[in-house]
């Protein structure tokens, strides 16, 4: 126990000597005298130290790209010192942070970072909440100061927690460096219109570069330029035609620049032109172009799908996919088309054929559930039997954690599960471990019960060493020779290591011969070393390829593939058509159907959707269905709309009409008046007003617009809060990782005005900011720390001792005291009254006795002398009683 006011003890004493003297009797009884000294102690501020001896010092070390360097040469030497200068007591607590914070398990080993951010904020709030309230406790944060998110908010967890945050900067040399301070387009711009292309740069010395300006990735400029005061700036005037996003690059390089780094930045520019449709297909002449051109969509058509990305769909109003097979989209795209559809209010069209729907590998894929159809096919629909065997890779890279807590072999033995569900009973499967050697973990087996089959799928465990490919797939051939039915092998492999390839052209060509077919799921991508042996594969094999670079995709991945080869139908027949009558929803007018139609992709309309035109025949599968799914329109045309099979639709009179007419309901439609929305992007912080008029005011009040934001870190949409800025502005800010990108839409009632992508300073963690070195000095002072170039200074001012004032504590038992005392005083008096009624009572009956013994003597008449006698007793016996009587009652008094 500490006391902070220790001199109002001799306070104690002297109010006991005056109370002595003049309060005795009220004063010194055991209850009034313990209030009394109590409250005397109160006056003294006694508190208990909460903290354990020594100090608990947190070790924030940067390790981001900009400092990992400088650091690396002196972090061995300061944490020595660290570790020499402590105490007894004293612990120490590492902390090494970039992109990734992540606390040291052990002293020396420290785990690779990811450097392309700076989180320092994050790191010390990390501290903050591994520090223990029994302990004292100290920050200390070894970086160059240049941070890249913000330390809002600290001061107060800083001062709240008592906990100084102290920092040592790392000082190195910039003087030759240059950089790219900004490059500046204006948000959006309308069709042909002028604008400027803005950069500056920066640097210590004056010294001329060169620079390359690029758009959409095409140079469309080049020169030098020369620092003046340490500044340069270029100007450049541009104009586009097409609409959608376009992206500006500016890079430079001189001989003398020390970090590159911070020698280049992207921005993107939307050009605003009249509704945009996507148009995705396999046709060159495909008959959406000219109907949509003639309207006057602004379209844009791709036959080559590796450079779609989230970019491609800004804008946009509608998607038509027309027989583009999903393994052909890139990693991501499906995810990125799903968020444009039922969040933002896309539209979506998928036409049928060879490669489309079920056939197309969409079962289970992210734009699954938007879809009015489903894909699987019944058994009962099923005309042959499936025969698959899956080889996988369980090399040592399979045993590595991805995000989630699973590892790459967990999530590829759930796909191999999820084939083996999707099988049906009269089909077969066989299991295949591959690292040098093949393992048979299950052997072709008829799926009659398939519970245990896919238990021992999911156990198979990374062994270590490499896959030899021509290994795994000489044992599936081993495993589906003489079957009859469809025989298909699934390999997965990673596609950056993958060996042995043998004499695989070989192997396939017999296995051709035998009717068996080889796709392929690989894990990387398609400039990994080994991608072109895995695509050579599955060309020879006449199957398919994935590539995923995330390893969570792969349960769906498998799926996909899986109902491609053993569930989906593409039937190439003559089938009559029914019409119905809901196309009246959609369009007035008479509407004449074609009586027939080439071939279609067999699938089944899911609850809630609509459907005008159905097959007749055994399945009455829909032909044309359509539906609104989240805040979009989907539709779906089982049937082909170009190519050979589709001669019948496309001789139907009105089929420019009925393109047309679909597409203008499954589009986006226009913002609603009166809304609009503006942001701004500088470095990782975006800044977004949301502007309404007067109209939308009392709409608002009841319940305001929500915003939802989906990044491509991890896929995931979140949602944000605004603040009111200004009557009639709503305002949000959202700090933004390095190099991420962001998509989002803002939902008011059941309108909705999507935006993005946007992305975020790629390299903002090489541009320097002072202000960010300003801010880590703030802070520090703020909490009560300072810069330190000594470290051994760390641990000479420990923070006080964290103290709680017990005081109350102390009151509390004086409140109790006093009110026993109350209740004592109470009873006291009740009982001295009860005391003196009984004595009253007792004295009475006395008297009583005295009379009656008078009166008997007079009857008896005695002589005088014994009469006197007998009185003298009387008077002895009465004065006795009196004597008893007033003893007792002294008795009962104390």
């Amino acid at each position: 126990m500490i006391l902070l006011a220790p001199e109002w003890l001799i306070l104690i004493p002297a109010v006991l000597i005056f109370c002595w003297f003049f309060f005795r009797p009220v004063v010194f009884r055991f209850l009034r005298i313990s209030i009394l000294l109590i409250l005397l102690f109160c006056l003294t501020e006694p508190h208990l130290n909460q903290t354990e001896k020594g100090m608990d010092l947190y070790v924030l070390v940067d390790r981001s790209d900009s400092a990992e360097s400088y650091l690396e040469e002196k972090i061995a030497e300061w944490e020595e010192l660290l570790e020499k200068e402590k105490g007894n007591y004293d612990r120490i607590f590492y902390i090494d942070y970039g992109r990734d914070i992540l606390p040291r398990i052990r002293k020396n080993e420290r785990e690779l970072i990811n450097g392309s951010e700076s989180l320092s904020g994050e790191a010390i709030f990390k501290a903050l909440s591994l520090a223990k309230s029994d302990r004292h406790s100290r920050i200390l944060v070894l970086s160059d100061g240049f941070g890249t998110d913000s330390l809002n908010g600290l001061s107060n967890k800083l001062i709240e927690q008592e906990i100084f945050l102290d920092y040592r900067l790392l000082h190195y040399s910039r003087e030759s460096d240059i950089q790219v301070k900004s490059l500046r387009v204006p948000e959006r711009v309308m069709p042909g219109e002028k604008f400027v292309v803005e950069a500056l740069f920066e640097g210590d010395m004056n010294q001329k570069f060169n620079y390359t300006l690029l758009r959409d990735k095409v140079e469309v400029d080049r020169g030098v330029l020369e620092l003046q005061n340490g500044r340069a700036f270029l100007r450049k005037s541009d104009s586009l035609q097409s609409g959608g996003l376009h992206k500006y690059e500016i890079r430079i390089s001189s001989p003398a620049d020390q970090l590159a780094g911070n020698n280049r930045a992207e921005v993107l520019l939307e050009v605003k032109a009249g509704p945009r449709v996507v148009l995705l297909s396999t046709y060159k002449n495909d008959p959406f172009v000219s109907v949509l051109r003639k309207q006057g969509f602004d379209l844009k058509v791709f036959n080559e799908f590796s450079k779609l990305n989230s970019a491609t769909l800004a804008g946009a109003r509608l998607v038509i996919i027309n027989n583009v097979p999903a393994w052909e989209l890139p990693d991501g795209f499906l995810e990125e088309l799903n968020f444009f559809s039922k969040d933002q209010g896309g539209g979506l069209i998928m036409a049928g054929g060879q490669f489309s729907f079920g056939m197309g590998g969409y079962f289970k894929s992210p734009i699954d559930e938007l879809l009015p159809v489903s894909m699987e096919l019944k058994n009962e629909h099923r005309k042959r039997r499936s025969h698959l065997s899956i080889v996988m890779d369980r090399s040592g890279s399979m045993a590595m954690t991805v995000k989630g807590g699973k590892t790459k072999m967990e999530l590829a033995n759930e796909g191999a599960a999820q084939t083996i569900e999707l099988l049906g009973g009269m089909d077969s499967v066989s299991v295949i471990a591959v690292d040098t050697n093949a393992h048979v973990i299950v052997p072709q087996t008829v799926l009659k019960g398939s519970a245990d089959i896919i238990s021992q799928a999911r156990r198979v465990k990374s062994q270590g060493g490499g896959i030899y490919v021509y290994t795994g797939l000489e044992e599936s051939w081993r495993q589906l020779e003489g079957r009859e039915g469809q025989k298909h092998i699934i390999l997965f492999s990673d596609a950056g290591d993958s060996e042995e390839p043998g004499n695989y052209k070989e192997l396939l060509s017999d296995m051709n011969d035998e009717g068996m077919t080889v796709s392929v799921i690989a894990l990387g991508t398609r400039e990994d070393s080994d991608a072109p042996f895995l695509i050579d594969i599955a060309k020879r094999g006449k199957g398919r390829v994935f590539f995923t670079n995330d390893p969570m995709n792969l349960p769906a991945i498998f799926a996909q593939e899986t109902v491609t080869v053993a569930r989906s139908a593409y039937l190439k027949e003559l089938t009559l058509t029914i019409p119905g009558q809901e196309w009246s929803k959609v369009a007035s007018g008479e509407w004449q159907w074609p009586a027939m139609v080439n071939a279609y992709n067999l699938s089944y309309l899911k609850e809630g959707a609509k459907a005008t035109l159905r097959t007749n025949d055994y399945y009455k599968a829909p032909l044309i269905a359509w539906w609104k799914v989240g805040a979009g329109r989907s539709v779906a045309l089982s049937f082909p709309t170009a190519g050979e099979y589709s001669d019948l639709v496309r001789q139907w009179p009105q089929y420019g009409d009925f393109l047309q007419t679909l597409t203008r309901w499954a589009a986006k439609p226009d913002v609603p008046a009166g809304l609009s929305l503006r942001y701004k992007k500088q470095g990782s912080t975006l800044s977004m007003n949301f502007h309404y008029d007067s109209k939308w005011a009392d709409e608002f009040s009841r319940e305001m617009p929500e915003l939802y934001i989906k990044s491509s870190l991890d896929n995931e949409v979140r949602k944000f809060n605004w603040r009111r800025l200004l009557p009639g502005v709503f305002s949000s800010r959202i700090d933004l990782a390095s190099g991420e990108i962001v998509t989002g839409v803002i939902k008011a009632g059941d309108h909705t005005i999507p935006f993005g992508p946007l992305k975020s300073d790629k390299n903002a963690e090489w541009r320097f900011d002072l202000d960010k070195v300003e801010q880590l000095r703030d802070l520090s002072k703020l909490s009560g720390g300072r810069e330190i170039n000594d470290l051994s200074e760390v641990w000479k001012n420990k923070p006080a001792a964290r103290l709680r004032d017990i005081s109350p504590y102390f009151l509390i038992l004086v409140l109790i005291l006093f009110l026993l005392e109350i209740y004592q005083s109470r009873v006291g008096k009740l009982f001295k009254k009860r005391v003196a009624h009984q004595n009253e009572v007792y004295s009475a009956l006395l008297d009583d006795i005295g009379l009656v013994r008078s009166i008997g003597t007079k009857t008896k008449e005695p002589d005088s002398a014994a009469l006197v006698t007998e009185e003298d007793d009387l008077d002895k016996e009465s004065k006795l009683d009196a004597n008893e009587r007033r003893s007792r009652f002294d008795r009962a008094k104390m």
